[in-house]
């Protein structure tokens, strides 16, 4: 009977942590039974704070269209305790394997979440200005661009060197999907005296699965360009 105590403790200790998750996903779905029409009303209101999908479309029914996996901002996840603050102390030491590893995943989301929001700031900010498409010479970065664990973020790199031809420019394309989301990316100019080429990149290609980048050299001359695409692995 000792045994199955000390069981049923452990048990309901994890599922302490587990029902933190819960309480979130009741909460979102609690607000799904607002009505159609009292979203419409709220959408349409001046103050109204979009979250997720192209946020700056002021249509309600058309915005509804725009969200996808790539855009859409998780909501909730605030004023989250810690398992240990809800168990005895004698009750945290005989199940701190678990414990720690409930406390590993949190902190993975957490760390998962804080690079998603500031990354989607920046993609939202240059949609607000604009800024979608970049055309340079020189080397330039933009995002979250180092390695890490926690989060996973981990960086595929690719480098050129082409020869100039006479009378011609040299033209280059770098375009590959990547399995988890771009959260930053570099393209380094390597000669850095003036010769290289120019390169364009059409679209912002953070928080989606693919870099597309073109490359073409000055008249006679060749060119040489590295890039850098940094990806995000989503914790379990």
């Amino acid at each position: 009977m000792d045994e199955l105590f000390k069981n049923t403790l452990s048990n309901n200790a994890v599922n302490a942590s587990l029902n933190l998750d819960y309480k979130t996903i009741k909460d979102t779905m609690n607000l799904m039974k607002i009505s159609s029409q009292d979203l419409k009303s709220k959408f349409g209101h001046i103050e109204t704070k979009r979250i997720g999908g192209n946020t700056l479309e002021d249509n309600f029914e058309i915005w509804k269209k725009t969200i996808t996996l790539d855009n859409a901002s998780v909501i909730g996840y605030k004023n989250l305790k810690n398992i240990d603050s809800l168990i005895s102390n004698e009750l945290s030491f005989k199940i701190r394997v678990a414990l720690d590893l409930l406390n590993d995943k949190y902190n993975a989301r957490k760390e998962y979440m804080r690079v998603y929001d500031k990354i989607l700031k920046i993609k939202n900010d240059k949609i607000l200005n604009k800024k979608i498409q970049i055309k340079k010479k020189e080397s330039y970065q933009e995002g979250e661009c180092h390695i890490s664990e926690i989060p996973k973020i981990e960086v595929e790199s690719f480098s050129f060197r082409d020869k100039g031809k006479v009378f011609q420019r040299i033209e280059r394309n770098y375009k590959h999907s990547f399995e988890n989301i771009i959260v930053g990316w570099k393209i380094k100019e390597n000669w850095n005296d003036g010769t290289n080429g120019e390169w364009e990149v059409k679209t912002c290609p953070l928080l989606t699965h693919e870099m597309d980048a073109n490359f073409i050299s000055q008249r006679f001359r060749g060119q040489n360009f590295t890039v850098e695409v940094y990806t995000m692995e989503t914790p379990n």
